[in-house]
């Protein structure tokens, strides 16, 4: 069985609103009930998230000697943020746009 690593994703992670992308608050709902409320890609890959407690996570399928790529849209497939996810230390760090 092939290794995995659960990446889970906050609203924190996701930063604030940003009004110069079109990122408003709606936007960084990552719940609506039961149910993820945005898409997750890791690599380019999409994964299926999961709820947990407020937050959502999603598995990458192997585990990375490097670090990955994390993208969160909306269900529209409007990108919300931009992650890198640090095989190290665990944590998400958002990345800057250009």
């Amino acid at each position: 069985m092939a290794a995995e690593t659960k990446i889970t994703i906050r609203v924190d992670d996701l930063g604030k609103a940003d009004d110069e992308f079109g990122i408003d608050g709606g936007d960084l709902k990552l719940v609506d009930g039961a149910e993820a409320a945005v898409n997750v890609l890791i690599d380019g890959t999409p994964v299926a998230p999961k709820v947990e407690k407020g937050a959502i996570s999603a598995t990458a399928s192997s585990l990375p000697e490097r670090n990955l790529t994390v993208v969160v849209t909306r269900k529209d497939d409007k990108v919300i943020r931009i992650l890198t996810y640090n095989s190290k230390t665990g944590q998400l760090i958002p990345v800057k746009p250009v």
